[in-house]
């Protein structure tokens, strides 16, 4: 809608899942030009198909070849199985910097790959309690001149403090058998330290902006091969209904699986 009252550009859009020939917005300030390209999300194994089958191109117009060349995608890049993610030495070597979206994770520092440099800003907010979704949130200002950049990280100051750590129940046996009480006291005594140093860490979050939420969310995942470590992790939670944003999904437990041949 928006791009049918001309309120905004839609670039990349793309339909026919036979073959795919991208080609570039051109942008040019004084000396510097921008060949921008774009596509719009396609299932990742049937991307991943195309690019093998050789029916992916990114066209390379006489007009940019000077440009500084960028590329904007919304795949999987993570290992999600095979053929259903997009490596990144599948794409072309005359492009200068990929913008990658779909992640969640904020890696918004430029990372060079076999061809190219990637940025990889992540969700704006925390949409999951996962481990990737705990990075510092920032977005970056790009700055572009001739064929060099240079992108500056900026925090966001309104997202709400989230804060994930993982532990194995194995490494603090020794400290539970100096605390007092039945395997259950001990249990919430050691955990309850932990949730303290979290919430303390949070606090190292807070911007001191007004629409900044101030109760944090918190994730600890325990992963446990005894039965008799387990606790109610709602109840244990309600201890920080008053500290936290999320006590009911504070703990995680996950159980180590034993693989036998």
């Amino acid at each position: 809608v928006l791009s049918s009252t001309g309120l905004i550009n839609y670039f990349g859009q793309w339909k026919d899942l036979e073959k795919i020939q991208v080609t570039p917005i051109i942008l040019q300030k004084n000396n510097t030009k921008i060949a921008l390209y774009g596509l719009n999300h396609i299932p990742d194994r049937r991307l991943n198909n195309l690019m093998s089958n050789k029916a992916f191109k990114i066209g390379i117009p006489d007009l940019i070849e000077d440009a500084f060349c960028m590329f904007v995608l919304h795949q999987n890049r993570a290992d999600r199985g095979a053929r259903n993610y997009i490596m990144e030495n599948m794409l072309p070597a005359f492009l200068s910097l990929v913008i990658w979206g779909h992640e969640h994770d904020c890696r918004i520092e430029p990372e060079a790959s076999k061809n190219t440099f990637v940025v990889q800003p992540g969700s704006s907010v925390a949409t999951s309690l996962s481990q990737g979704e705990s990075i510092e949130k920032k977005v970056g200002i790009l700055e572009i001149h001739g064929k060099e950049f240079k992108l500056t990280p900026v925090a966001l100051r309104t997202v709400r403090p989230f804060i994930f750590r993982s532990i194995e129940i194995k490494d603090y046996e020794d400290e539970l058998k100096t605390m007092r009480g039945d395997t259950r006291d001990r249990i919430e005594k050691l955990l309850d330290g932990i949730v303290k140093e979290m919430i303390e860490e949070a606090k190292g979050r807070i911007s001191g902006h007004s629409r900044q939420p101030k109760l944090p969310l918190l994730r600890l995942r325990v992963s446990y091969d005894d039965n008799q470590y387990l606790i109610n992790p709602k109840r244990f939670g309600q201890n920080y209904a008053s500290l936290i944003a999320n006590a009911d999904d504070l703990l995680l437990y996950k159980r180590n699986i034993k693989r036998t041949k």
